[in-house]
């Protein structure tokens, strides 16, 4: 499972149409709806695992048991220029019956919180049956303007991790947000497709005006700092080998 899990996180898919705004629709004061897909490259992902010789018989077919069985996770951004609102619109029977690969990216109960006038960004997470809610902080880019593309009819710019050279992210100022997906906040306009590793895109499906609200972070969460809760799961992974092992 350990390896199964930095595999994934250290490793191209068809790009879904895309809803384009109408021009007259184009205002900062209404709430849109995106709609993303985190999906996998199957195919590059089992040509590796049957390239490597690191692994033996038995993690290879469990890998390629859970690969085959993962499916396009969807979650959606409510969201107008001064708050939004990320979450799973329906928990699926698959994400129980299923080993889902994407459920990794974005988990069912997962949500986020976001204040962009007070800068303030929150995930909520479940772990062994307790609420999470975590600050947590925009990604750093460096932006190339020379790169750019059309994405599903948008002018896109290129955006890199500063801390991370695989990842790519391709934005579109052509949208009057500053919005992403999960931790891919801050570009000067609507990410449209993210890399987040070698295997998994993250792509802008649609985006359409919406009369949804906007949920707020409950007042009775309590907020963590993301270096609490790193020591929380450390500490829960390490009860898990110790029972794993008793």
């Amino acid at each position: 499972m350990k390896y199964l899990l930095i595999l994934i996180f250290s490793s191209v898919t068809t790009i879904a149409q895309t809803q384009k705004i109408p021009h007259q629709y184009k205002t900062k004061d209404q709430n849109y709806e995106l709609t993303y897909i985190i999906s996998m490259d199957k195919e590059g992902f089992l040509d590796k695992i049957k390239t490597s010789n690191q692994r033996d018989k038995k993690s290879s077919s469990y890998l390629i048991k859970s690969l085959n069985q993962s499916s396009p996770v969807k979650f959606k951004i409510i969201v107008n220029s001064k708050n939004g609102y990320s979450f799973r619109p329906a928990k699926l029977k698959r994400d129980d019956l299923n080993i889902n690969l994407n459920n990794l990216i974005f988990r069912p109960a997962t949500q986020y919180y976001l204040n962009f006038e007070s800068q303030n960004y929150i995930f909520k997470k479940d772990l062994s049956g307790k609420e999470y809610y975590v600050d947590f902080k925009p990604k750093k880019y460096k932006i190339d303007s020379k790169k750019t593309k059309i994405i599903n009819g948008y002018n896109c710019y290129l955006a890199r991790l500063k801390s991370n050279e695989i990842l790519k992210i391709w934005f579109t100022t052509d949208i009057p947000l500053s919005v992403g997906p999960l931790k891919y906040l801050g570009l000067p306009g609507v990410v449209v497709q993210a890399k987040i590793s070698n295997f998994t895109y993250i792509n802008l499906k649609s985006i359409k005006l919406t009369s949804a609200t906007i949920k707020k972070l409950p007042k009775t969460a309590e907020v963590i700092s993301q270096e609490e809760y790193r020591e929380i799961t450390k500490k829960l992974a390490g009860s898990l080998f110790e029972d794993a092992n008793n």
